[in-house]
């Protein structure tokens, strides 16, 4: 019962621990608990996950909004936890064994998308059939058992003079090996709680979110380019085209309740000529979309391997977001009802809405990870993976300002009669092509495939790392790498090990945080 600008607010709370994910690497690796640095806080993700699921499946919960977006923010906020957790031990695995990185990745992969192919199938009838809170039922069930799976990994207790806390020390330190980085982690940690909890703040008038949104706009990516830029000019400019891609589109889900199912749009007491019928898919036809967008995902990265991975990033980019484009503006011929006037059923249109503008997000984002991973530097790869995973989801919580302001300007766009959503439409689709204004200005003109300066302490080739994180962000959680510019054994991810058997750089910090000055290539800018 929420309207399109008050989901965009509760949204943009619910993500934010997902725009703070590097502080959740950081911790691990410098406040190991019981000698353990993953095992603790997995187990903890678990107890939360359960938590928050009991909660939402009380009757109480029920027109509860504040309520349900308590529960929904703890989810959260323990499924980005837990995400961190298992992308350290897979990174850890990979440092021991790198000859079996790409298996490891493909094995995480495979197993998240047969589990997401099998909620995909009956989520939709579960839904129908017994409501909502039963899908808070399964995944509470499913909770409990990260429990055993922690204690199945195996992780081994760290050695007597590892398992200190050096959390004060990484967070104090101006001449840590990359302090920039985690000074910008800080920074955007800082920024995006900021925006999610003020939100509620300035939403009553319709000026108000955009008017934040836009200085924030500047500010962010002004951090970006003053930390980042010490390190690597051309990692700052792919930063700021990460968020600027987001947060210059606008953020809606006015076309799900267009075609969502529901007494208003299916049986309106006064039927507009030109909009109704409307579409009215049901909940098993929106799993099917879900599956499809799955299964989709996978062959889009079959086809981008083909056909996109040898050419330059910004051909690729300039191919992909003019297709966006095109597909949105799909969308106007549909919320028109042009299609019904040419005969064309409403389910080949959401196939658009649903499934390749998905489709292409995702391909957009395997150059940009291959850029990332080898313009990373060496001692804060996984902590800089984390900023731009982090970057992505602030990018959208800002785009959702604008979204709110949008709405607000056009008269809200609510059902049943979706007033100037024509218009709605329209400026959204054409914000999708401010990106390619961006192109030539914050992308090189080299290519995924060049040969270059790698990331050192990552095994994985670039293209490898763009997959493995292009599908896990698709899950809403992405790999950081696990590393937070750490150099004790075990609590690198992508960083630096204190293990030379491991091929990492012994510091002599007995596994606290990597102290060394920071030491800038000269050649790190390609451009």
């Amino acid at each position: 019962g929420l309207t399109a600008s008050a989901v965009a607010a509760y949204n943009a709370l619910l993500v934010s621990p997902w725009v703070v994910k590097a502080l959740y690497a950081i911790v691990s690796d410098t406040m190991p608990i019981c000698g353990r640095r993953r095992t603790p806080y997995l187990c903890a993700s678990a107890l939360l996950f359960a938590a928050a699921y009991g909660t939402l499946t009380l009757p109480a919960t029920v027109g509860q909004p504040l309520l349900v977006c308590a529960g929904l923010l703890l989810v959260h906020f323990a499924a980005a936890v837990s995400d961190v957790m298992l992308d350290s031990v897979v990174a850890e695995r990979t440092h021991s064994q790198p000859q079996l990185a790409t298996e490891l990745q493909s094995l995480v992969l495979g197993f998240a998308g047969v589990v997401k192919v099998a909620a995909a199938t009956f989520k939709g009838a579960l839904l129908r059939a017994a409501g909502t809170r039963s899908l808070f039922g399964v995944a509470l069930a499913c909770s409990l058992g990260l429990l055993p799976g922690a204690a199945w990994l195996g992780e081994r207790r760290l050695p007597a003079g590892e398992d200190r806390c050096t959390l004060g020390q990484a967070c104090c330190s101006n001449a840590a090996s990359g302090a920039p980085i985690f000074r910008l982690a800080q920074f955007l940690s800082l920024v995006g709680a900021a925006s999610a909890c003020g939100i509620f703040l300035i939403d009553d008038v319709w000026w108000g979110p955009p008017a934040v949104a836009a200085p924030a706009v500047l500010l962010i990516c002004a951090a970006c380019w003053h930390y980042e830029g010490q390190v690597s000019p051309t990692l700052a400019r792919a930063s700021i085209f990460t968020f600027l891609s987001g947060a210059l589109q606008p953020q809606l889900i006015v076309l799900f309740k267009f075609y969502k199912e529901t007494d208003d749009n299916c049986s309106p007491a006064e039927p507009i000529p030109g909009l109704h019928p409307l579409p009215c898919f049901s909940s098993e036809f929106v799993g099917m979309l879900d599956l499809g967008a799955e299964i989709a995902f996978l062959l889009g990265l079959v086809v981008y391997a083909e056909v996109f991975s040898g050419l330059s990033y910004r051909s690729i980019y300039y191919a992909l977001q003019s297709l966006l484009v095109l597909v949105n503006l799909l969308d106007l011929f549909w919320v028109s009802r042009l299609n019904l006037a040419a005969g064309l059923p409403d389910a080949l249109f959401a196939l658009g809405a649903e499934l390749m503008q998905p489709l292409i997000d995702d391909m957009l984002r395997i150059p940009l990870f291959a850029l990332i991973a080898r313009e990373s530097p060496r001692e804060c790869a996984g902590t800089t993976f984390a900023i731009n995973m982090g970057l992505i989801w602030l990018g959208r919580n800002i785009g959702g300002f604008f979204g709110m302001g949008l709405l607000a300007a056009l008269g809200g766009v609510e059902p049943p009669a979706f007033e100037n959503i024509r218009v709605l439409v329209l400026v959204r689709s054409l914000t999708r092509a401010l990106p390619l204004l961006l192109i030539p200005h914050l992308l090189p003109p080299g290519a995924p495939t060049d040969a270059g300066p790698a990331t050192p302490s990552v095994s994985l080739a670039a293209s490898d790392i763009a997959l493995a994180e292009t599908g896990r962000e698709r899950r809403g959680d992405v790999d950081d790498g696990a590393g937070a510019c750490s150099a004790g054994e075990g609590g690198g991810g992508n960083g630096a090990s204190s293990d030379p058997s491991r091929g990492g750089v012994e510091d002599g910090s007995q596994g606290g945080y990597d102290m060394r000055p920071l030491a800038v290539p000269a050649s790190e800018n390609k451009e």
